[in-house]
């Protein structure tokens, strides 16, 4: 099937006329505006749920980081390195920022509370990544 760009015109034309037959030309304006506000709306709600998703799944991952950095601590006393002090001072902080106050929903302590498990994660690993090389 070959392009005819004349063709195409034609049908964006014949369509436009439909369209405006059944809405009616003199409201045609204002169906465009409310298709288009609806539109948004409904754009608009999706992104809504998207970001209470994502606000969920950060809540998760950081509760995973804390599990996580608690077993490498586990790991780490168990092979007689340090490790003690860091278990009990993260994973008060990570309560405190997540729990203090009576709101467990606010998303900035759950942020901190993430970003710190994901540090205090990463730094333990690399601590026991590095003293199984010796």
């Amino acid at each position: 099937m070959s392009r005819n760009p004349i063709a195409a015109v034609w049908a964006v034309g014949a369509l436009a006329a439909l369209i405006a037959y059944v809405v009616g030309p003199d409201h045609l304006l204002s169906a465009i505006v409310v298709s288009a506000d609806r539109a948004l709306f409904v754009v608009g709600d999706l992104l809504r749920s998207l970001s209470a998703s994502a606000v969920g799944a950060m809540h998760a991952v950081a509760v995973g980081l804390l599990v996580t950095f608690v077993g490498l601590c586990l790991l780490a006393i168990r092979n007689g390195q340090r490790g003690r002090a860091a278990l009990v001072a993260v994973s008060a902080l990570f309560v405190w920022l997540v729990w203090s106050g009576g709101d467990a929903t606010s998303n900035g302590r759950w942020l901190s509370a993430f970003v710190l498990a994901a540090v205090a994660t990463l730094v333990m690993s690399s601590r026991l990544h590095g003293n199984g090389r010796s």
